[in-house]
């Protein structure tokens, strides 16, 4: 393996794989010679699809025990071609039992094109499965590309709400309510969410008194400021006189109940929930953030000076930084759709999302290639059940429409082994790709596709059937006509 020796996983692979193929080897010697042809070549399809099947199963459950998926690793480097030839040969196998069914249910009916058609559609699923597993690499392999894409940008999506907390976040000292007013004034400012702060501040835990950041804001506004957002945070609101607060999970404090020092005062404080981090405002560092009116009211002072001011709505981000820059001139002020395109915008994430978009490309181009290859194949088929359909008296058109029925399940059948296999291979590498440090995001997402992305993979599934459609309706045989003629000329 790349990178260091094998693991216990590894060799379990291995292993099985090597009992499996001892079992295929002995299934095919065990096959009498006077037995031969078809009945061999179909002994050993099936042992290689026991095979394939049993090594795809392995590969995706050791890739599911790691925690961490190493690009080099030969069981990543395999384990999309494994999955979707999988899948493929089980689906198809699936298909031939749904059929067979049916057959047996129409059996007794007088619709012959029916029979036909079904009988057509067995030849084929038993034909094409080459040309199947093609279509199902190309699309799934087309999924997990686009899912990775999507999830690159809902990191970097999550990232600006992190770092910002809002639509526009201004980092400066001694902000008072007079920049805050002016601010607030500024076209395209629905809200502003003032904060206040003050460093190693006293509170008494569980451990004896430790140093904390406290925070105070107006819980209201904090909440619009992240409205819309996967990190709302909701401050409490004092109740019945007493001081309720949101603290970080790492202070062993007593919910029930704390005492908290501040200018000169100790306040008894309630603790009715823990966050890790307060987007925008914390960095890591142990806190506790309490409704500013009830704080101020609690140590008897007026407190008007902040130093975070989170910005609802989308303002002119140069205008807010002149105004607060003229009371603190090393203000940092930034919007979130800048901390995303930032991301975005970096070489390696670049680099990505361009390998992604072109594998994609090239999947779908395969993806054709492959249906266009089922259709082909299947014509000689096609042709045959034309014929025998002429010569039970159907019209040229229901002849054709029943060779094209017949096609479309097994394309329709490989289309929805696609989208399961991708569906597996975005669950494996969502749960093995470090996504997330590329963009900076604190909390990886899962590896998915998005709502568009989503709905435009569907059509284009549906658009590879009609594609098999309309190319087998066009390449209906024509031979039938004259067979038909030579037929009764030698009558």
């Amino acid at each position: 393996l790349a990178g260091g020796r094998p693991e216990t996983e590894d060799l379990v692979a291995a292993s099985g794989a090597t009992l499996v193929c001892a079992l295929l080897v002995t299934t095919a010697q065990t096959v009498p010679r006077g037995l031969g042809g078809d009945r061999f070549r179909g002994v050993i399809r099936d042992a290689v699809q026991l095979v394939l099947v049993t090594l795809a199963v392995t590969v995706v459950a050791v890739s599911l025990r790691r925690e961490v998926l190493d690009p080099l690793d030969p069981l990543t480097l395999v384990m999309a071609p494994l999955v979707g030839a999988a899948g493929a040969v089980l689906v198809m196998r699936l298909l031939q039992l749904v059929v067979a069914q049916l057959r047996r249910a129409t059996r007794g009916s007088r619709q012959v094109a029916s029979i036909v058609g079904l009988s057509q559609t067995v030849t084929l699923s038993q034909q094409v499965v080459v040309a199947c597993v093609a279509v199902v690499l190309a699309v799934s392999s087309a999924v997990l590309g686009v899912a990775i894409d999507d999830t690159l940008r809902a990191n970097a999506e999550r990232t600006g709400w992190e770092q910002v907390g809002g639509d526009v976040v201004v980092l400066a000292e001694g902000v008072n309510n007079e920049i805050v007013e002016q601010v607030t004034d500024v076209d395209g400012v629905e809200s502003v969410a003032a904060v206040f702060s003050a460093d190693s501040i006293s509170v008494q835990t569980r451990a004896g008194i430790e140093g904390v950041r406290l925070i105070g804001v107006d819980p209201e506004l904090l909440a619009r400021a992240g409205a819309g957002g996967p990190l709302q945070v909701h401050v409490p609101s004092a109740e019945d006189g007493e001081l309720r607060a949101l603290a970080s999970p790492d202070l062993p404090l007593d919910d029930d109940g704390t005492e908290l020092r501040y200018a000169q005062s100790t306040v008894p404080m309630r603790v009715t929930g823990r966050l890790e981090r307060i987007p925008g405002v914390t960095t890591g560092e142990p806190f506790v953030a309490v409704d500013l009116a009830a704080l101020a009211a609690a140590v008897d002072r007026t407190l008007e000076t902040y130093d975070v001011l989170l910005i609802t709505g989308h303002p002119d981000v140069d205008e807010v930084a002149s105004i607060v820059r003229d009371r603190a001139p090393d203000a940092v002020v930034r919007s979130r759709t800048d901390v995303v395109d930032t991301q975005l915008d970096q070489p390696v994430v670049e680099r990505t999302i361009a390998v992604l978009r072109a594998v994609s490309a090239a999947a779908a181009l395969v993806a054709v290639f492959a249906v266009v290859l089922v259709v082909a194949l299947g014509t000689p088929t096609r042709r045959r059940t034309s014929t025998l359909l002429r010569v039970i008296g159907a019209d040229p058109r229901q002849a054709r429409r029943t060779a094209v029925l017949g096609l479309v399940p097994v394309v329709a059948a490989a289309c929805l082994a696609a989208a399961a296999c991708g569906v597996v291979l975005t669950l494996v590498a969502g749960r093995g790709l470090a996504l997330a440090s590329l963009t900076e995001t604190l909390a990886s997402l899962p590896v998915r596709p998005g709502p568009v992305m989503t709905g435009a993979v569907a059509g284009g599934l549906v658009a590879l059937v009609v594609l098999a459609a309309i190319v087998a309706g066009r390449r209906a045989p024509q031979g039938e006509v004259a067979l038909e003629e030579r037929e009764k000329g030698r009558r």
